[in-house]
């Protein structure tokens, strides 16, 4: 395996929710799978062992943040 091989990582967007400059992605990926939350310039990356842990945990926090109702500011600063 020469160097762009073993580079080289393709990503299938699964989950994608974006609301009031929040985004919530949820990525099946050939090295990893995981979530990405970002919120204006910042970003947090959840990595996980498969794409069902990662979409579960995708969907818990977008039904987190659309039931408890908390502004965008305060839901990202709880992650």
């Amino acid at each position: 395996m020469d160097f762009f091989e073993s580079n080289i990582q393709l990503s299938l967007l699964i989950t994608l929710f974006k609301h009031n400059g929040l985004k919530i992605e949820v990525f099946n990926s050939t090295k990893d799978d995981y979530v990405n939350i970002s919120y204006e310039t910042r970003l947090v990356t959840y990595p996980f062992k498969n794409v069902t842990e990662a979409n579960s945990f995708g969907n818990y926090l977008i039904n987190t943040y659309l039931n408890e109702g908390p502004s965008v500011e305060e839901f990202f600063n709880k992650l």
